[in-house]
């Protein structure tokens, strides 16, 4: 179907056009939601079908940011968003059938092959998938949109904003309703910020931060600060090939406030302390665990300026320090707290304009390398990237069906094969790992090695 386009043109800010730039034949920067659902009780045979044809039916074209395609005049040197009027939308939603028995392995091996399928900037760069054939009646819905379009806060927003908190048909009154109540109400906890300085007084800032970094990195007498660019070798760092990994984990909400209790820990502090649990046996199972800490990127929310709460990238990567090298639990939900409030408050007490400044200086070796194709020659800037995004805590439906996870799914680059983001909604906090198939062909282990790390912490610190 032919698509028309009136001459609408929106900037993108700089942190959406380098996410732009980033994309290439073997880096996609989509990033994606799954989530899982309960069939009504009164749902017939042909409720998945059904459904389906509704969503067809949705004007997409009308509703920001889906109806936003990439301008192709001068695309990559100042990409702007082209505001469609329509979109195509056989091309953007799908449907699919897992195969008998419709577990975990069968849809995480379907996602992981949807993932390494990149998006076409011909289109508006979102699809969804509607998954029928989930064990006990369940079914799935899989959307992944361009890192461009939206960070992961924005995204869960977007996704809320199409259900409901009662059992009831979907209408779109009810849908733009809840756009409004959700995208109404305030932003996640955010980083403050003052009033900006000058470009050349953030320059300084930033790099006097990197220098405090660097400096703190080379002497090696502090573990718990580290710089991007100065990681341990690790079977991460390889070259990404074009098929990508799934693998998806929950956690009781519940188990992790009662364990925060007892320990004293911040939910953020014990799910890191997992990972770096899971990460240390799994790097032990194979004989690759450096004796120093692996280096993570903690992406944190920056203040959105007024108006801007539902569209683009707002976000900042914090590096720490991940304790890998050490064994003992209380040991590394200790470092790992002291690392984290090290890390935050070297870069995020410092202004907006010099947080934003500070990325660009650290991320202009890594996206020209990854740009010109040299990406596997640069050192990567982490091991491993590591994410906690807020997700919605109320009980929510669609078109009757109960949601009962809500799993992330991002991005991974070159010698920063390995993705974990973790995402809460109602009572779960929801685990998706995504990494090259090459780097980790068995990451479902790692997925649940980092449940079992909870576990043991749950049994040791008492």
């Amino acid at each position: 179907m032919a698509v028309q386009a009136k001459q609408r043109l929106k900037p993108l800010n700089a942190m959406d056009a380098y996410l732009v730039r980033l994309e290439s034949p073997i880096t996609h920067m989509h990033t994606a939601s799954l989530l899982t659902l309960r069939r009504p009780e009164s749902a017939g045979p042909e409720y998945v079908q059904v459904l389906f044809q509704l969503l067809l039916s949705l004007p997409f074209g009308a509703t920001p940011p889906f109806c936003y395609r990439l301008y192709r005049g001068r695309r990559w040197r100042k990409p702007r968003w082209e505001v469609l009027d329509e979109v195509d939308i056989r091309y953007h939603l799908r449907s699919e059938r897992l195969p008998a028995p419709g577990g975990r392995d069968e849809l995480t091996a379907l996602i992981g092959r949807l993932h390494s399928i990149p998006l076409d900037i011909e289109h508006p760069l979102w699809q969804c998938y509607l998954i029928d054939g989930l064990a006990d009646g369940r079914f799935a819905i899989y959307l992944k949109m361009h890192h461009a379009l939206a960070d992961g806060g924005t995204v869960v927003r977007l996704i809320t904003s199409f259900l409901s908190e009662e059992p009831v048909p979907f209408t779109l009154e009810l849908a733009h309703e809840r756009r409004k109540h959700v995208f109404g109400a305030s932003a996640p906890p955010a980083v403050p910020t003052a009033s900006g300085p000058g470009k050349f007084a953030a320059l300084r800032m930033a790099a006097s931060i990197l220098t405090a970094q660097y400096k703190a990195a080379k002497r090696g007498d502090d573990p718990e600060i580290v710089a991007p660019y100065v990681t341990p070798s690790t079977p991460f760092d390889c070259p990404l090939g074009p098929d990508r990994n799934y693998a998806l984990q929950s956690i009781s909400l519940s188990r992790l406030r009662e364990l925060h209790d007892r320990a004293g820990a911040t939910i953020n502090d014990l799910v890191l302390a997992s990972c770096a649990a899971a990460l240390r046996r799994y790097l032990l199972d194979i004989h690759a665990l450096p004796d120093r800490p692996l280096v993570t990127s903690v992406a944190v929310a920056l203040e959105r300026e007024e108006g801007h709460t539902d569209e683009g990238n707002e976000i900042a990567g914090v590096y720490m320090a991940l304790p890998t090298h050490l064994e003992d639990d209380r040991a590394r939900l200790a470092f790992v707290h002291s690392s984290m409030a090290k890390a935050k408050k070297m870069l995020l007490s410092q202004p907006k304009a010099a947080i934003q400044m500070y990325l660009q200086l650290t991320s202009l070796p890594f996206a020209l390398s990854q740009m010109s194709g040299l990406g596997t020659l640069a050192p990567p800037y982490s091991n491993v990237t590591i994410s906690n995004v807020p997700g919605p805590r109320e009980t929510l439906y669609f078109h009757g069906a109960l949601v009962e996870h809500m799993y992330p799914c991002s991005v991974i680059f070159n010698r920063q094969a390995l993705n974990i983001t973790v995402r809460g909604c109602t009572d779960y906090l929801n685990i998706g790992l995504v990494a090259c198939s090459k780097a980790v062909p068995d990451l479902q282990r790692l997925a649940d090695y980092i449940v079992e790390a909870l576990e043991a912490m749950e049994a040791r610190l008492v």
